[in-house]
């Protein structure tokens, strides 16, 4: 059923018994429509305020259209409503001010809260607050606010500390790094490896070619070129190779990562004479994955049929032993496993 308020309730009635006066509603009719309306589910107002102060007093967040009460609220709180009531706004508006903030007004809150934990300045380009912090403190536009920017000062002076000071600062650290002799800051999220970039490309708004001098002369390796830097790898490589070493892993090694990157025909880096070299010193390092494994089933098997003890678990081929014979495992063999079963029944037994 459709919930009326007070003043559509009377003006159903009044309509009702002014059609009874024409004659164009019986009384019995006119009896049973001002029965039905008064005696209808409706709320009483009263009732309602009640629920909005309990709601208020619980501090819950700002009511919507698709709560039944906010229609309400408004016309309590709206002076030209006929429902207006200035003693409940008065209390409502002390017990949830939160409900009668603007979105400006929010947006100027979230900003005053981050400054007082002293994050960092909302970036216009990352942060949703960006433009608006922007917009409130910047005397040249429509929307600044004074007081607000006196507040926010008060609470982050370092938000307004202007670019050339904040780039003084981080050649700074960078100047203070490169003596220290650390690596070049390399991380795509470090601030400092990003600005490094820029105050050094001639290419760049923010170059500085006395900056870029200084450094450089400071930390010449930090400048090494890409090629430079891929030659000293392939170097590192074939000592590697040459010295028998176990091949470096891909995805536990830099190097591993870097000899994938320089032997794989698809990759970018890929080098054909650096792959003919390096294979031709450790060709081992290059056997397919499915030859290591037929090789270590053979030792298995032999293992097996000189009744020698299972592999432990642990070991590098009670690993393999485990993969083999596990049929929950990708490397499943079922020929592997009945083969070995026969020869070593011993190694399966509980």
């Amino acid at each position: 059923m459709k919930l009326l308020n007070a003043t559509q309730i009377i003006n159903a009635i009044v309509k009702a018994r002014s059609l009874y006066k024409n004659n164009k509603l019986s009384q019995d009719i006119a009896n049973i429509t001002d029965n039905a309306f008064w005696e209808s589910t409706v709320i009483k107002p009263d009732d309602r305020k009640k629920q909005l102060i309990e709601l208020a007093k619980a501090k819950t967040p700002k009511l919507t259209k698709k709560n039944s009460l906010y229609g309400n609220l408004n016309s309590y709180i709206n002076a030209n409503s006929q429902t207006f009531d200035p003693f409940f706004t008065k209390q409502i508006k002390e017990l949830a001010p939160h409900w009668f903030l603007s979105k400006i007004d929010l947006k100027k809150k979230q900003l005053l809260q981050l400054a007082k934990q002293n994050a960092p300045k909302p970036n216009r380009d990352i942060h949703k607050l960006g433009y608006e912090f922007y917009y409130y403190t910047h005397p040249r536009r429509s929307s600044y606010d004074p007081i607000f920017t006196k507040q926010i000062k008060e609470l982050a002076p370092h938000w307004f500390v202007s670019k050339s000071t904040i780039a003084n600062q981080k050649k700074q650290q960078l100047l203070k790094l490169a003596k220290e002799h650390t690596p070049r800051p390399t991380s795509r999220i470090d601030s400092l490896a990003i600005v490094l970039k820029e105050y050094t490309n001639p290419n760049k708004n923010s170059y500085d070619p006395i900056f870029t001098k200084q450094i450089k002369s400071i930390a010449p390796h930090w400048f090494v070129s890409r090629s430079t830097i891929a030659d000293q790898k392939k170097q590192q490589l074939l000592k590697l190779a040459k010295t028998k070493k176990p091949r470096p892993s891909q995805y536990k090694s830099n190097l591993g990562t870097c000899l994938n990157n320089y032997t794989y025909p698809k990759s970018s880096c890929y080098d054909p004479i650096f792959t003919k070299k390096i294979k031709s010193i450790a060709p081992q390092w290059f056997i397919h994955q499915s030859e290591i494994a037929k090789k270590k089933k053979q030792q298995l098997l032999q293992m097996a049929k000189n009744n020698q003890p299972r592999p432990k678990q642990k070991q590098y081929l009670g690993i393999s032993l485990k993969n083999y014979v596990c049929i929950h495992l990708g490397c499943y063999d079922p020929i592997f496993t009945k083969q070995i079963k026969e020869l070593a029944p011993h190694w399966f037994k509980k």
